[in-house]
Formats: structure tokens, C-alpha cells, sequence
């Protein structure tokens, strides 16, 4: 039950706390974060140290402190929080599938009203920017967070059918695809292609395609996105463009980065305001819609290497457990894509669908983990049952 009320609040209430906090992003420590704090608290309280210990040496090492200093560094603590709750809840399996069947019937509920607000003009659901993106008004600005959210759900019905008939027969699979057809649409009216992009590769991958077929395909599709961003660096920087000016955000942070020798080292600290101090006050320059480059402008660049090495570290140990449920891939593109092109930190009030897939990532690997030890296990029994009737 507390899965349906989760989704519920997530779904249908859009409480604020202020401009930009929503209910749901404190949803999965108010129900999940039971088991959170007694199984990773250990983990919880070094990284919360450095994350504390960056916002209070800010003052120490620049002349200014970020307005949004205190917000950014608990919003960034919650929500490292809500991915160590999910990680902890899905470690059980029943609870996973729980949660994916939880997911899965108030999807349609959730579809059934925002056809219905469109049919009907409620205002939870409408257009934006141009009419040409869908909002919908629990999951904050909309648009990209209304099409992660639908890729998200998607998904993860695809990874709990994977993980439930892992053998099912092709039919079965097609039948899978039409279902989620819906999702589809909702996440293209979305107007993100990463997230449509994730979305195929989790159809692609559903059907367990050769190796060499999945190489291909995956590079075929990446050609997409590449051709995307080269038309919108030499085909112009207006917002209308392909990347949405992100080129111009990102020069605009690299270039305030490397200014000086400490901000390349040690970066500005926390807070995401900073940019409106370099005489760029539109709100859109706030965060720098990519995770690593927003790391090395707040944290220096170790900290950006790390990220890399960390995502790097993941995307090879999920390559390798594909067997276990290959969906996870697709589950990892719409992360890492999400990251690269926006960073998850600018999805206020749906935040909890990308600490959810970060849940079933750490799940994933340390499943594998436990099956690389199980197999060295029984390797090393053969060997000395071997050697014992030698």
C-alpha cells in the first residue's frame, strides 16, 4: 500500500515547500529512508561531511557566499539520501517488483488525467514554450520532466517483465512494446530526445539482441544526438536551436571555471546562483546542464575526474551484468544522457524517478557482484574436489 500512496503524492499533488522544493522529492526518505539509515549510514555521513565541509570553506576562499548556498547543499544531501532509500528498498527483489507493479497501474491513472486536463482545460496539464512541450504541473517546469518521468515508467515495467520472464517468447515481448506505447507519446509531447532516445534503446534491448546487433544498432542511433550537437554549434546558438543554447551555457561555465587558478583546482562551492554574480541574471544560466561541467565549476576538477571515473566505472560493471536484465542498460542512457545534457539536479519534483534508476543501477551491480563471488566460489570447489581425487 505505502507504494501506491508514494506514487499517488508523486502523480497527483503538487505541494511546494518553496519556489523549487516539492513533496515528492522528500517522499522516498519520508517512506523508504527507514531502511536507508540502517543499512548505509556509514556512507551517508562521509559524503554529507564533504558536502558540509565545501559549503562552509566557500566563505573561507572567495569574498562572496552563493545565495542559494544552504538550499543547494540540503537539496543535494536529500537527494543523495532518496537514491541510498531506493538502493536499500530494492536490494529485496519482492519489493522492487512491488514497486514496478505499484508504478505500473497508477501509470494509467496518470495518463487517464493528463488526457482528461487537456480534454478539459483543468490546468495541471497544458503546453509551454510555444505549445510545442508538455507540462504537467506535479512534476515541476515540465517538458524534459514530464519526458523522463514517462521514459522512467516505461522502463522500468520493461525491467520487471525482464526480470519476471527473462525466456518470454517474441509475441510476448511485441505485446510488452505495445503497451508502452502511450508512455511513448506522453514522453515525446515531453519535447526531450534523450529521454525517446533511452526509450529505444530499452525496446531494442528487451528482445536480447545479439551482441554484435546491439553494437550496431546503439551506434547507428548515437549518430542522431552527435549530428545535433554539431548543426547547433555551427548552425547557430539561439535558443531555438537543437541544443536549446545550451553551447552558449556551457562556454559561459567553462570559461568562469578556468578564469583563475583556484576556481580550476578547488571551483566556486556549492550554490547555484553564482553565474547571475558574472553579469548573466537569466534564470536558464543557474545550473550548467551538465553534471560534470556544474561539478568542476562547484567542486574543482578532481572532483569533476572522479564523476567521470564513477560513471565510467558503472557504465562498464552494468555492461557486464547485461545478462542479469539488460534493460538496466537503457536505464543507465537515460541517466547518463540526462546528466551530460541537463544534470538530474534540474528536475525539481521528479527528482524521485532518477533516484529510483540510480536504485536499480546499485542493485544491478552488486547482483553481479555477488554472482561473479558465487561462480568463483564453485570454481574453487571443483578444484579442490579435483585435486582431492588426484
Amino acid at each position: 500500500m505505502i507504494y501506491y500512496l508514494f506514487f499517488a503524492v508523486a502523480f497527483f499533488l503538487p505541494i511546494k515547500f518553496s519556489s523549487n522544493a516539492y513533496l515528492a522529492d522528500l517522499l522516498p526518505l519520508i517512506l523508504f529512508g527507514r531502511r536507508m539509515w540502517r543499512q548505509n549510514i556509514g556512507w551517508y555521513i562521509v559524503v554529507s561531511s564533504i558536502f558540509v565541509t565545501r559549503a562552509l570553506s566557500q566563505s573561507f576562499f572567495f569574498e562572496y557566499v552563493s545565495p542559494d548556498l544552504l538550499k543547494d547543499t540540503i537539496f543535494s544531501l536529500t537527494y543523495l539520501g532518496s537514491c541510498f532509500a531506493f538502493t536499500s528498498l530494492f536490494r529485496d527483489g519482492r519489493r522492487l517488483n512491488q514497486f514496478a507493479t505499484a508504478s505500473w497501474k497508477m501509470s494509467w491513472f496518470l495518463i487517464a488525467a493528463v488526457v482528461f486536463s487537456l480534454l478539459f482545460r483543468t490546468g495541471m496539464a497544458s503546453f509551454y514554450q510555444g505549445g510545442d512541450r508538455l507540462t504537467w504541473e506535479p512534476f515541476g517546469v515540465g517538458g524534459p520532466d514530464v519526458s523522463s518521468v514517462f521514459a522512467f515508467l516505461a522502463l522500468l515495467y520493461l525491467y520487471s517483465r525482464n526480470s519476471e520472464f527473462p525466456t518470454a517468447a517474441t509475441k510476448d515481448k511485441v505485446k510488452d512494446v505495445i503497451l508502452i506505447l502511450p508512455f511513448v507519446i506522453l514522453c515525446g509531447m515531453g519535447g526531450t530526445r534523450i529521454d525517446l532516445f533511452a526509450l529505444l534503446i530499452g525496446v531494442i534491448l528487451h528482445f536480447r539482441p545479439s551482441k554484435y546487433m546491439l553494437f550496431a544498432t546503439v551506434f547507428i542511433l548515437f549518430l542522431l544526438p552527435v549530428q545535433s550537437i554539431v548543426q547547433s554549434f555551427y548552425g547557430g546558438l539561439s535558443r531555438t536551436d537543437v541544443l536549446s543554447a545550451r553551447p552558449v551555457i556551457w562556454t559561459t561555465f567553462f570559461s568562469a571555471t578556468v578564469s583563475t587558478t583556484s576556481t580550476f583546482w578547488f571551483g566556486y562551492g556549492p550554490g547555484g546562483k553564482m553565474l547571475q554574480m558574472f553579469g548573466m541574471p537569466d534564470a536558464y544560466f543557474r545550473l550548467a546542464h551538465d553534471l560534470f561541467l556544474q561539478v568542476w565549476f562547484q567542486y574543482g576538477v578532481i572532483a569533476m575526474l572522479l564523476a567521470i571515473a564513477f560513471f565510467a566505472f558503472v557504465g562498464i560493471r552494468l555492461f557486464l551484468a547485461r545478462e542479469l536484465n539488460p534493460i538496466v542498460l537503457a536505464v543507465f542512457t537515460l541517466v547518463i544522457l540526462t546528466e551530460l545534457f541537463d544534470g538530474t539536479f534540474s528536475y525539481k519534483g521528479c527528482l524521485w524517478a532518477f533516484a529510483a534508476s540510480y536504485g536499480i543501477i546499485f542493485v544491478t551491480i552488486a547482483e553481479y557482484r555477488k554472482q561473479r563471488r558465487r561462480l568463483q566460489l564453485e570454481r574453487n570447489l571443483r578444484k579442490v574436489s579435483n585435486a582431492a581425487r588426484n
